[in-house]
């Protein structure tokens, strides 16, 4: 590592910023389905914080070369910009400040975003809000030629969120012929297909890990607003859970009558 700096900034919506300035540029197509980072204005990146709102502690590192990828990291995305005349690491307020990064201008870095036990954060931030945060979000930097941006890894129920939830805006169109009684079904459906390792969980009685899920019904919830007939959607705070139940009832008795068949199918070829 060639250079580090740490600082404290404030976080609100669950958010704070790396400023790449306005001559920079960072490589995150708007619609983008990352979750954890996102591009905003021209010269903005915005960062997902594991917490509502307080002070929470970031990390530059700066390298020549790519840095080795900890296995016991379990959310990270990448991404790629130039930097500009001030690159920062910049709270929500825009009227405060942050702590300046020291790259070079009008060089292309790699950005690997990390949020190191996030997962603890997040369940700390329920519980006390107030206490000092235990997550630490770490951006590392090395030169790098351009590359699409991309999530690596993606662990934490917190973290799916926040991913899922950005997957699910480039998923919800493709079901617009899905009747409204049904939609809602069938994009829980797809969720499930689409994350194996979370759905067993799921399936286990992790709840927790519904978070991922939960994310998807409330994106339709929120394409949806204006329909009448996805008012459900919006009246019921518990609707996503029960959804998600009534999911995973139907799948254990369609499993169980397949079962069922199968063994009168040997019964009667027996």
């Amino acid at each position: 590592m060639d250079t580090s700096v740490r600082g404290v900034v404030d976080a609100y919506y669950s958010q704070f910023f790396l400023r790449v300035g306005e001559d920079g540029r960072a490589y995150i197509p708007w619609g983008s389905p990352l979750g954890l980072v996102s591009g905003i204005e021209p010269g903005y990146v915005r960062l997902t914080a594991a917490r509502h709102f307080g002070g929470v502690s970031a990390e530059a590192q700066i390298f020549s070369s790519p840095p080795a990828l900890h296995p016991a990291w379990g959310d990270v995305v990448e991404f790629s910009i130039t930097a500009g005349a001030s690159v920062s690491i910049d709270p929500w307020d825009p009227g405060a400040t942050g702590f300046s990064v020291p790259l070079t201008p009008g060089v292309t870095y790699r950005v690997r975003f990390t949020i190191v036990d996030g997962e603890i954060g997040s369940q700390q931030f329920l519980r006390e809000p107030e206490a000092q945060p235990s997550e630490l979000y770490l951006l590392q930097f090395w030169p790098e030629p351009f590359s699409e941006a991309a999530v690596l890894r993606n662990e934490s129920p917190w973290a799916q969120y926040w991913v899922f939830g950005a997957l699910a805006e480039t998923i919800i169109p493709t079901l617009s012929a899905v009747p409204a009684p049904e939609r809602a079904m069938a994009l829980v459906d797809l969720a499930f297909q689409a994350h194996p390792d979370v759905a067993k969980r799921v399936r286990n009685g992790e709840e927790r890990y519904q978070n991922g899920i939960i994310a998807y019904l409330q994106a339709l919830q929120t394409a949806t607003y204006h329909d009448p007939d996805f008012a459900y959607l919006r009246d019921d705070p518990q609707v996503h859970k029960l959804l998600i139940e009534r999911y995973i009832a139907s799948k254990c008795a369609g499993d169980a009558a397949a079962r069922a068949a199968g063994q009168l199918e040997e019964k009667e070829s027996g």
